[in-house]
Formats: C-alpha cells, sequence, structure tokens
C-alpha cells in the first residue's frame, strides 16, 4: 500500500467515525476502482 493510499484510507476511515460515510459507503470507496466522487457528496442526498 502506498503512503497516499494509507492516508486516503485513513481519511475515509475518520469520516465513518464521524458519521459522514457509512461502512458500506467506505468499502466501495476503498475497494480498487471505487467512486472518489462520493466523497464530496452532500450529507442530504444520502
Amino acid at each position: 500500500m502506498t503512503a497516499e493510499s494509507a492516508s486516503l484510507r485513513r481519511s475515509i476511515l475518520a469520516r465513518v467515525d464521524a458519521g459522514e460515510l457509512t461502512p458500506a459507503e467506505a468499502v466501495s470507496l476503498l475497494r480498487p476502482g471505487g467512486h472518489s466522487l462520493a466523497l464530496f457528496r452532500p450529507q442530504w442526498e444520502r
């Protein structure tokens, strides 16, 4: 795992802890080819 992907993973997990992402969304983002645009979706769209 590259340092960049480890950093991304930490930031995604932090967003799950903060309640901004669901665990399922985090899994799909961390999966290779995951859709990073989901990170930028407003809370009310979920």
